[in-house]
């Protein structure tokens, strides 16, 4: 598993940490479940930030905020507002700030070290 994976990975255990939907509330199974970045996740910069990520159900909630504008805005708005969301693009299309062979296993570092002091585990988050 590359140190990207594993971040994405760990990324993925915090934000089921939140234990429901963030459009419509609904408390499901992690596997119906899926981790929604607000800025899209081709831009390591904010990848895996975990301001950037939602907890969405499959079906119809994370479609919805992929495929319509209006849905994604008022999730943002709702979520971290609109000022966070400029934030999060600038870094997002500012870049890492450092090579990506450098950048992966940071990040995969600070994701663990968040893990650990959330109290969750390491082992056995969905992928």
């Amino acid at each position: 598993m590359t140190a990207r994976d594993e971040a994405d990975r760990l990324l993925r255990r915090i934000a089921l940490d939140r234990h429901q939907c963030q459009r419509c509330g609904a408390v499901r199974d992690p596997a119906y479940m899926d981790t929604a970045h607000i800025i899209r996740r081709g831009y390591a910069a904010t990848r895996c930030d975990e301001d950037n990520v939602w907890l969405l159900c499959h079906e119809p909630c994370h479609r919805l905020a992929d495929s319509s504008t209006i849905e994604h805005a008022a999730l943002v708005a709702r979520t971290i507002g609109e000022d966070h969301y400029r934030g999060l693009y600038a870094r997002a299309h500012a870049g890492p700030p450092e090579a990506l062979s450098l950048w992966w296993p940071a990040e995969r570092a600070r994701l663990r070290a968040r893990c650990k002091e959330l109290g969750l585990s390491l082992r056995g988050a969905a992928a």
